[in-house]
């Protein structure tokens, strides 16, 4: 094929791929509707930026693969939000300093509910594995929804299956982490211990007690 028939092959595909929607179009999403009409946003439909990913603590670079949120209903007439996705983070080692690569993913199936006060009363043995009820009020914006998982996903503290490296001290890594986070209860004498399996999977606690979240 000369270059006319890869331009023109170019051309054709152009108008066949559709095109990405802008960002701005998912600031302000009535998320109720969203899920009772059983819609489906995905990597594909928009390329959202995640500029508190950016500056997390103790993240050198990461890389979102792809992600989806789908809104559905329940037996119960319940509005709920899939969000689904796969990341890779190279994180700071608590021990050595130098990075580690983490695959990770999220799968965390949100509940709506109208306040705060029903967020908090929501009985506990309705909510599954990977369930959470969450108070949605007025509008919201959907890439911050998403990018609040990304950030629950992450572990807490990062750390290579063997590491001989001299320890750090956690002063020692808040120095090093971008401007505008600091390590919650820092001190001099912090242990670099390995974290536990809850500390793993839960490391923002703070962040989700600030969504008005309950896990199961």
């Amino acid at each position: 094929m000369d270059l006319r028939g890869y331009y023109r092959a170019f051309v054709a595909l152009s108008f066949v791929m559709p095109s990405k929607a802008p960002e701005k179009d998912f600031e302000c999403v009535d998320l109720w509707a969203f899920c009772r009409q059983g819609k489906t946003l995905a990597s594909t439909n928009v390329d959202f930026k995640f500029p508190r990913m950016a500056c997390a603590p103790m993240v050198f670079s990461h890389q979102v693969e792809k992600w989806q949120m789908s809104g559905s209903q329940n037996r119960r007439g319940e509005s709920e939000l899939l969000i689904q996705g796969t990341m890779q983070a190279d994180m700071q080692c608590s021990h050595c300093g130098k990075g580690v690569l983490y695959d990770l993913e999220v799968f965390r199936q949100l509940r709506l509910v109208k306040s705060e006060q029903e967020a908090e009363a929501y009985e506990e043995g309705l909510l599954g594995d990977h369930q959470d009820v969450v108070a949605c009020i007025g509008l919201v914006n959907l890439r911050d929804w998403l990018e609040d998982e990304l950030l629950l996903s992450l572990p807490m503290l990062a750390r290579h299956a063997t590491c001989s490296a001299p320890e750090l001290e956690l002063s020692e890594l808040a120095k090093q982490q971008p401007a505008g986070f600091a390590t919650e209860g820092t001190t001099n004498n912090a242990s670099a211990a390995a974290p536990t399996e809850t500390e793993t999977n839960k490391p923002f606690a703070a962040l989700g007690n600030l969504l008005g979240r309950r896990s199961k």
